[in-house]
């Protein structure tokens, strides 16, 4: 499908603002790292997801994904090494310098058992995140099989809270879904995502309400991650980017699995 970057920008006032703030926040991450929460008590960025664990805790914001044509780059001083960037799919200026793009599905989740090491002991913390689970076919094949199952029993990816397993690794990759029963109603981390910079005057209880608001509402939630994806990848690292792309063919060895 083509992608108009104008259509990724809905009607729900301030949903472009705070996944631009939420976009900035990921690429901060991506040069300096980090993890954790911020002092305000918000969960410091939305960040990609890396499914790390053979079994991973996850909730489903909405059933449906959003699919978008990117570009990715293998970034060898990146965390993590690779890099995704929304194709403008006309007058893109990485398939102008010959990279392919491929179709990715992307949700908004809660990762449940998301953790993080920090504190003096440096001990790992349990801290449930908003997240962005971006991912191509070998995903979405057996996501589009457990959603025709739970259809026939009039659920959803949204109705439970999930085992995300993934078995092999590299593009052979594969994974399966389990529902958790008894976990019907949503729970939002402690921990949610800013929605309105300092500038914008709210209170924090204002900015919990807002944030609440829209991650419990799967259409408002696939606004977010639209503008998400739409901004992934800054555009003033777009160049360098390109010119990694250009080289990968000659490193392309050199990649770790992925």
């Amino acid at each position: 499908m083509d992608i108009n970057i104008d259509d990724f920008f809905g009607n729900v006032p301030d949903l472009a603002q705070t996944a631009d703030a939420a976009a900035d926040r990921q690429a901060d991450y991506e040069k300096n790292g980090g993890g954790g929460k911020g002092g305000d008590g918000f969960q410091r960025f939305v960040g990609v997801m890396s499914v790390k664990n053979p079994t991973e805790i996850v909730r489903f914001l909405h059933d449906q994904p959003v699919v978008a044509y990117m570009h990715e780059i293998y970034d060898p001083g990146g965390k993590p090494p690779y890099r995704n960037a929304i194709c403008y799919r006309n007058n893109c200026d990485f398939c102008a310098a010959g990279d392919e793009p491929k179709w990715k599905c992307a949700w908004i989740l809660v990762h449940k058992n998301h953790s993080f090491t920090g504190g003096k002991e440096k001990k790992k913390i349990l801290q449930p995140s908003i997240k962005v689970l971006l991912k191509g076919e070998n995903f979405a094949g057996p996501f589009k099989e457990r959603q025709k199952q739970l259809a026939n029993y009039k659920h959803t990816f949204e109705s439970f809270d999930f085992e995300m397993k993934q078995f092999g690794e590299g593009f052979g990759t594969k994974y399966s879904f389990s529902e958790i029963m008894g976990t019907e109603p949503l729970a939002l981390p402690e921990q949610l995502p800013r929605m309105f910079e300092e500038s914008k005057g709210k209170t924090l209880e204002e900015d919990r309400a807002e944030a609440r608001r829209v991650f419990s509402n799967p259409e408002f939630a696939k606004i977010y991650l639209k503008n998400f994806l739409a901004k992934m990848c800054d555009v003033s690292e777009r160049p360098r980017l390109i010119a990694l792309a250009t080289a990968g063919d000659a490193a392309e060895s050199g990649r770790p699995n992925h």
